[in-house]
C-alpha cells in the first residue's frame, strides 16, 4: 500500500506530465516544497536516482514564503507543494 506522501507515485505522475508538456525532453526545473525535511529529501533523492528524464531540482523550500522567494529567483516549471505548512501554506 502506498503511503499518503508516496514520492514514487508523485514522480510517476510528474513523469507522465513531462511527457505530455515536454515531448522534446528539454530540462524542466522542479521546486519541492514541504515542511517535512524527510519528505523534501525523499522526493529529491528519488528524483535524482530515478529514470525521470528532463527534470532537474531548482530548489527545496520549507514553506510558502521560501517557495515564493525561490520561484522569483529560479522560475521553476513544476512545483510539488504540501498544502499545510507553518507560516505561508501551500494554498
Amino acid at each position: 500500500a502506498a503511503a499518503p506522501h508516496d514520492p514514487r507515485k508523485l514522480l510517476h505522475a510528474i513523469q507522465r506530465s513531462i511527457c505530455c508538456l515536454n515531448p522534446w525532453f528539454v530540462y524542466m526545473k522542479l521546486l519541492i516544497v514541504d515542511d517535512s525535511n524527510i519528505i523534501r529529501s525523499r522526493i529529491a533523492r528519488i528524483t535524482l536516482q530515478s529514470s525521470v528524464r528532463g527534470l532537474e531540482i531548482a530548489g527545496l523550500a520549507r514553506n510558502g514564503k521560501e517557495a515564493v522567494d525561490i520561484c522569483t529567483r529560479k522560475s521553476p516549471d513544476l512545483v510539488t507543494m504540501d498544502l499545510t505548512m507553518p507560516g505561508m501554506n501551500g494554498i
